[in-house]
């Protein structure tokens, strides 16, 4: 055969359109890898159905049978990806809150038995009174429990809120302002 023969068209007509849905359904199915997981899958999937079906109602009319296949297996993968990333981001998130929890646990569990006193000023309470000198002596520790230990409103707490006169009320943790 010579180059540049004209070969008539196959019989039959040739190659049928492909079914528009099917196209659609493999571009949702891949773009929801990238955008809206969820969402495109699911598209892609319900397009890719729609296609297979009216692919399969009318014999020889649409091509596109595999494209839509494609599409639904993507779609398919897609949607188990997206189930699976969200189990482990739960997950992620009920060991973190676990973890967090267990560090309020210690913190609490490590702080020293408070002092319960009625005493308001220096030398109405022996314990606290030793507070105080070592609050005085730059004991942040010291400084912090004696704030904890003491009757609201009295000398001692106040004396430990200021980290022994050394910071205004309320501004600061004397143990991380304080060296022990």
């Amino acid at each position: 055969m010579s180059e540049g023969a004209y070969y008539p068209p196959p019989p039959g007509g040739g190659v049928p359109p492909t079914e528009p849905k099917a196209v659609w359904a493999l571009v949702s199915s891949i773009a929801g890898f990238v955008l809206c997981p969820v969402v495109l899958h699911v598209v892609g999937l319900v397009l890719a159905s729609q296609s297979l079906s009216t692919i399969r109602a009318n014999p020889g009319q649409f091509a596109g049978d595999g494209m839509a296949k494609a599409a639904r297996i993507l779609s398919i993968v897609g949607l188990v990806l997206s189930a699976i990333t969200a189990v482990v981001l739960i997950l992620v998130f009920v060991v973190f809150g676990a973890a967090t929890t267990t560090t309020i646990n210690e913190i609490e569990d490590s702080l020293p038995e408070s002092v319960t006193s009625d005493a308001f000023t220096y030398g109405d309470d022996p314990a606290l009174d030793q507070l105080w000198d070592a609050c005085e002596a730059g004991d942040g520790g010291a400084c912090d429990e004696l704030f904890f230990s003491s009757p609201v409103d009295s000398e001692y707490e106040e004396f430990g809120d200021t980290c022994g006169n050394r910071f205004d009320a309320g501004t600061v943790l004397c143990a991380e302002e304080l060296p022990r």
